[in-house]
């Protein structure tokens, strides 16, 4: 969000060729016109990307490209918990002092009142639900942070037990030897998609071009499996079976399970949800 910040404040003079955002700041990006469109003749890899994973479209066109999956999990202490099974678990009363979350300056605290709307009969233009069910979870929560890595130390340091969080952080953590699991809660795998665009400004586009074929190839995405457990968006990624068993986001069945949010409709939103979590649910 600072890179595109800094675009946004310096349009005449962009000090980027490359632009790599999430899946809520690429739609402030498009929405201010800042990439420029893209195809699979500049950038051949786009020929093998999941096409559902392709959000950065406007009108049929392309301008940025996925390339690092991020799936929300629920990582627990199995030295404390037993499994949770769900977000809307984190409410019990045997959780009361054991739970952290991302606020809402983070994607994943947006993602968590999302998941928690879809799954209780609400939606992204009717986030009422979603509210609802924080509300209850607050009363068990010890903190939340706008911070992937202050939410990590919580749940290293036992100051917190549950925590909706990444997947490749979580199985950091599983790999360092600390007593982590992890369940997929029961509303499913929710995903936030990094992508890359090239700036509009840019007076080397074809030396941006290429450097993002690069970023989105199954070579580097394997790289990326195999060090960060986060899944690509290439089709042809190949793992081999020591990194398959420990990603949740990789083949077509389980790419075509994941729950993507409308960003785009979050992003036009956002502003009044911000208001009423820190009016309704701020710490």
């Amino acid at each position: 969000m600072a890179a595109l910040s800094t675009v946004l404040a310096s349009k005449s003079s962009v000090p980027y060729d490359v632009l790599m955002t999430d899946s809520l700041s690429l739609y402030a990006a498009l929405d201010a016109g800042l990439l420029d469109e893209v195809s699979a003749s500049s950038i051949p890899n786009i020929a093998d990307l999941y096409p559902q994973l392709i959000e950065g479209q406007s009108d049929g066109h392309i301008y940025a490209v996925p390339m690092l999956i991020s799936n929300m999990i629920l990582a627990y202490r199995r030295d404390d918990i037993a499994k949770p099974n769900s977000l809307k678990e984190l409410a019990d009363p045997k959780y009361a002092g054991k739970v952290g979350l991302f606020s809402f300056e983070n994607s994943g605290g947006v993602m968590t009142l999302v998941a928690l709307a879809n799954a209780n009969g609400g939606s992204v233009e009717n986030i009422g639900p979603g509210f609802t069910e924080m509300k209850k979870i607050m009363s068990n929560v010890v903190a939340t942070t706008p911070s992937t890595v202050g939410l990590v130390q919580l749940l290293e340091r036992g100051e917190i037990s549950v925590a909706p969080l990444w997947n490749g952080r979580t199985m950091e953590l599983i790999d360092r030897g600390l007593p982590i699991d992890f369940s997929v809660q029961s509303e499913g795998l929710y995903t936030v998609l990094n992508h890359f665009g090239v700036v509009k400004e840019s007076k080397v586009k074809d030396a941006a071009h290429v450097f993002i074929d690069k970023v989105i190839s199954p070579e580097v995405g394997a790289a990326i499996a195999t060090k960060l457990y986060y899944g690509t968006a290439n089709r042809k990624l190949s793992l081999p079976p020591d990194v398959a068993k420990k990603m949740v986001a990789y083949g077509e069945k389980s790419i075509a399970s994941l729950k993507i949010p409308d960003w785009k409709i979050i992003n036009k939103l956002r502003a009044t949800w911000m208001a009423r979590w820190n009016s309704e649910l701020s710490r």
